[in-house]
């Protein structure tokens, strides 16, 4: 085995009996070896053929889903690729059947897609095409046809274009190295029994395949197919040892660059300033001395040498910064070809962190406040479209220019979904960490829990909890958590604000928003809902004035009880 995708491919296509040929197919891979790729895919469509459009059905979904397949994020799942094409595509076939509802005039077509990822196979499937899988002589059916039996009669009971949502079958399968990968539309799975198919391309390993796609295609017209036929073959002659996306875990293969001094070059950059410098990266400012621009070296410290989970972490966040595109993301540049040492090169972002906002802001008006945190919202929620969660926001991760603008700088904790990577769960500063997570459990949603303490702490100077994050590690129940609400340190703010940022901030996560949208309404718009009735209550309001009068009821009862002993 090797470290290599290759595969080979063959197919055929004719229209047998029929005037026109309603079956579509295409196969394309795209940089098959690098991370982050798309796979490479082969799709059979069979457009219905009592519509007058079903060829223009099959045609339109195969070239649709080619282009916009490979247009979706690299961060996403293939899942999420795939249902998000198809559901568009669907959706644009059901609206033209919707002008006119008779059958003839809908476009209509079956679907069938094998896309082939590192060492997996996703099957996706809508109608009565197939997919097989060959192995060892051996012949299994992926796919079930989405037919029913009227009379004597098979009909489509699922097809893309028959309704505003469509049901897409999905599996994924485990591949090994000589694996066949077949499709075929109806017209030749109907006319050959599965043994007949079995037979027929038991061997696969040395034969042309697209000789044996046409034989597979003229064999079913000998035993009497009048429908279109279609079959696309794939061979896996050659699979990767391991997955493309495992390969982020593989500690980089350079060495760690030893600690620079302004002045000092590496690779043709040389350093302007140490920007910062942590147990766990050195972060300099430098000039590429070929171009004059500006950039940012990050580099793993010298004492991750023999961390391989620390380093990659490192390398995972370079391929990050290179692949997800945002204008209030740091965003990657390639390191030269010739690098000598491990690190990766960053867009220069100048301003101060948001943690010396805070330090210069102790008492922020609400609207700036409100302006930071819509911003964040804005960028976090970019993030989790492509798919990432970002897991350690921060202010010392966060760029305030002196525009306004905030930027995001720092992946060095992201889960990307289209990434199969396995990540551990409680990262980033504990302080902004959701309470399930410190107590070892799991949370959907980090950066939304992020987001609620970083606004608490624009406004007040302080975190929600009290006691502090060594303290936190002791306990075993969330109702430890002690949420100390905003009034406490100002005055001015008003109540309802206070009950929104206890909601986002509760420790029960089930006590949370569901999504940022309503925190975001709740934290611009007063809302009755969260106010209790009868307002907040008075040891809330006055908790040391309430414990006083406490104290001095309790001393005028003790000192009447003494005296009516005395008496």
């Amino acid at each position: 085995m090797s470290q290599q995708l290759r595969i080979s491919i063959g197919s055929y296509s004719h229209r047998g009996q029929k005037p026109i040929n309603q079956d579509s197919f295409a196969v394309r891979g795209d940089n098959l070896n690098a991370v982050g790729h798309k796979g490479m895919v082969a799709v059979v469509a069979d457009g219905v053929s009592h519509c007058e459009d079903g060829q223009l059905a099959s045609q339109a979904c195969v070239a649709g889903f080619m282009q916009d397949y490979f247009n979706t994020p690299k961060t996403w799942r293939v899942e999420q690729s795939v249902s998000q094409v198809l559901t568009g595509l669907n959706r644009w076939l059901y609206r033209h059947g919707q002008t006119d509802q008779r059958i003839e005039q809908q476009r209509l077509t079956t679907f069938t897609a094998a896309i082939v990822q590192d060492t997996w196979l996703h099957i996706f499937h809508v109608g009565d095409s197939r997919a097989y899988l060959y192995r060892d002589g051996k012949l299994q059916q992926l796919t079930t046809d989405h037919c029913t039996w009227v009379g004597s009669n098979q009909v489509l009971n699922r097809a893309i274009g028959a309704g505003p949502n469509v049901q897409i079958d999905f599996s994924s399968h485990q591949l090994q190295q000589g694996d066949g990968i077949l499709l075929t539309t109806d017209g030749v799975h109907q006319s050959v029994t599965p043994a007949q198919l079995a037979y027929y391309n038991a061997e696969l390993s040395e034969v042309d395949l697209d000789a044996r796609a046409r034989q597979l295609v003229e064999w079913s017209a000998e035993q009497g197919s009048e429908d279109n036929m279609t079959a696309v073959l794939l061979r896996l002659d050659e699979l990767p040892q391991v997955s493309i996306s495992d390969q982020l875990q593989d500690p980089a293969q350079l060495p760690i660059p030893p600690v620079l001094k302004p002045g000092q070059s590496l690779d043709g950059f040389k350093v302007l300033d140490v920007i910062s410098a942590t147990p766990r990266s050195m972060v300099y400012q430098v000039e590429c001395l070929h171009s004059g621009r500006q950039l940012v070296l990050k580099a793993p410290s010298a004492a991750l040498h023999d961390d391989p989970v620390a380093l990659s972490s490192f390398v995972r966040e370079a391929w990050v910064a290179n692949n997800v595109k945002h204008s209030q993301l740091m965003h990657g540049h390639a390191n030269p070809k010739t690098a000598s040492a491990n690190y990766m090169l960053l867009e220069y972002v100048p301003g101060a962190s948001l943690r010396q906002w805070i330090y210069d802001h102790p008492q922020a008006s609400l609207d700036r406040v409100r302006d930071i945190i819509k911003q964040l919202v804005g960028v976090v929620r970019a993030l989790h479209r492509l798919g990432v969660q970002h897991r350690d926001l921060r202010p010392e991760n966060i760029i305030i220019q002196a525009h306004g603008k905030l930027m995001i700088i720092d992946y060095g904790s992201v889960a990307v979904a289209g990434l199969s990577t396995p990540l551990e769960e409680c990262v980033g500063a504990l302080e902004y960490t959701a309470p399930e997570l410190i107590l070892g459990g799991q949370c959907q949603q980090p950066d939304q829990y992020a987001i609620a303490v970083i606004a608490y702490e624009l406004l007040t100077g302080h975190t929600p909890f009290a006691q502090t994050p060594r303290h936190w590690q002791r306990y075993r129940r969330l109702s430890e958590f002690r949420y100390q609400p905003i009034y406490d340190y100002r005055k001015d703010l008003p109540h309802w604000l206070n009950a929104c940022l206890d909601k986002a901030l509760s420790p029960d996560p089930r006590h949370r928003y569901p999504a940022m949208s309503e925190f975001w309404q709740d934290f611009t718009t007063p809302s009755d809902r969260l106010i209790r009735p009868g307002g907040v209550p008075l040891v809330e309001r006055h908790p040391v004035a309430v414990w006083q009068s406490l104290c001095l009821m309790l001393a005028l009862a003790l000192l009447v009880q003494n005296i009516y002993w005395w008496l």
